[in-house]
C-alpha cells in the first residue's frame, strides 16, 4: 500500500494505492482519491479521509463457484486512517484501510516505521 497527502490546515486531501492478496491466491486492488481532515498536534499525527475508488482484481466477493461476470474495474468508496507517533527523527504509524464496490473488498492494516524530519 503507498499514499501521498497534502494538508492544509485540518483538510487533508490526498489518494492511495493498494494490492491485497491471498497467500497463494487471487488479488485485489484499489487505487482512491481521499478527502478528509486531521488534527494539529507536532507529535501525532491523527486522520480520517474518503472518497471514490477504482477496484479491480481477481478476488471477488460471492461463490467462486457459480460463473458470473464481474467487470474488470469498478468504482467503489474507500476509506483511511493514520495515526503515527513522531518523536524527533522517527516516527510509528498505523494505517488501517478499507474499499468496498458492488463485487469486491479491499482491506487491511499497514504498520510503519518512519525515518526523517516529520516536522514540529
Amino acid at each position: 500500500m503507498g499514499s501521498g497527502w497534502y494538508s492544509d490546515n485540518e483538510f487533508v486531501v490526498g489518494f492511495h494505492a493498494a494490492d491485497v492478496t491471498q497467500l497463494w491466491g487471487p488479488e485485489v486492488h484499489d487505487v482512491a482519491m481521499l478527502f478528509g481532515v486531521r488534527n494539529l498536534n507536532p507529535h501525532g499525527l491523527v486522520m480520517i479521509a474518503a472518497g471514490p475508488a477504482l477496484l479491480g482484481g481477481k478476488l471477488y466477493v460471492g461463490d467462486p463457484y457459480i460463473p458470473r461476470k464481474v467487470p474488470r474495474n469498478e468504482i467503489g468508496v474507500a476509506v483511511s486512517a493514520e495515526a503515527i507517533l513522531t518523536f524527533q527523527l522517527v516516527g510509528v504509524g498505523l494505517e488501517p484501510f478499507a474499499a468496498v464496490s458492488g463485487n469486491r473488498i479491499v482491506e487491511g492494516v499497514l504498520l510503519s516505521l518512519q525515518l526523517g524530519w516529520l516536522g514540529k
